[in-house]
């Protein structure tokens, strides 16, 4: 488990699981009715992610075309409305993303 803003109350955490059956990312505390957008460094869209109920997201690590990530560095863009539907200025979270080569 990896928090990644500090701790306010729209703080979003990011926990990982790593066994193979079910490898990926999960977001917590994505705002009500938001979404998240997974990009590269330059800015391209890797993947989008509506949040569920209870405002978390989950990621396989695939892109929107279904192809595994390469390892690097990531940004995820969290957006979302506050009470009154007013949109919320977006969070940027970077990440790195490490792949194991098998001898």
């Amino acid at each position: 488990t990896l928090p990644v803003r500090s701790r306010h109350p729209r703080a979003v955490q990011m926990t990982i699981a790593t066994d193979a059956a079910r490898a990926g990312a999960r977001f917590l505390n994505v705002p009500p009715g938001g979404f998240m957008q997974i990009l590269e460094p330059n800015g391209t869209l890797v993947r989008a992610l509506p949040a569920a109920a209870g405002g978390t997201a989950s990621w396989d690590l695939l892109t929107d075309t279904g192809n595994p990530i390469a390892g690097g560095v990531y940004q995820a863009r969290v957006h979302g409305r506050d009470a009154s539907g007013r949109p919320l200025a977006p969070q940027l979270l970077h990440f790195s993303v490490l792949r194991r080569t098998r001898d």
